[in-house]
């Protein structure tokens, strides 16, 4: 069994690139177990809690996922995002990581997020990045 961890922020497009990819992926639907997670990351005490069904993004992913025959869950984390990937990583026991890039400035940022980034630079674990 291949674990795929795949972590959403809320844009669709991305998460849709992320699911594609999985769906894509070069064995049977019945070897792989993935879990898609949105980290909300409160911007002040007393923040609105949110949902996993709330996040289109998320949602989306997970629908894409399970209609190509994928066991797929969703889970809505908090707190810092990198360190909750990470976490839901370990976890879940993920053998690979598959994130979304970002168009930034400067070179080390042109198809890594800071997220991404930070995820990156803090596993042992597989990390495939969708541009």
């Amino acid at each position: 069994m291949h674990r795929v961890l795949v972590p959403v922020d809320r844009n669709v497009q991305r998460a849709t690139r992320q699911a594609e990819f999985v769906t894509a992926m070069p064995c049977a639907p019945d070897e792989l177990e993935v879990k898609v997670i949105h980290v909300n990351e409160a911007d002040y005490e007393g923040a609105r809690p949110r949902e996993f069904d709330d996040i289109e993004a998320a949602t989306t992913a997970v629908e894409m996922i399970e209609d190509a025959d994928i066991e797929c869950e969703g889970e809505m984390w908090e707190g810092n995002i990198a360190r909750n990937i990470l976490d839901a990583a370990e976890e879940f026991d993920a053998d690979q990581l598959v994130m979304a890039g970002r168009d930034r400035s400067g070179v080390a940022k042109v198809l890594l997020g800071s997220v991404s980034q930070d995820v990156v630079l803090s596993t042992d674990r597989a990390v495939t990045i969708i541009g």
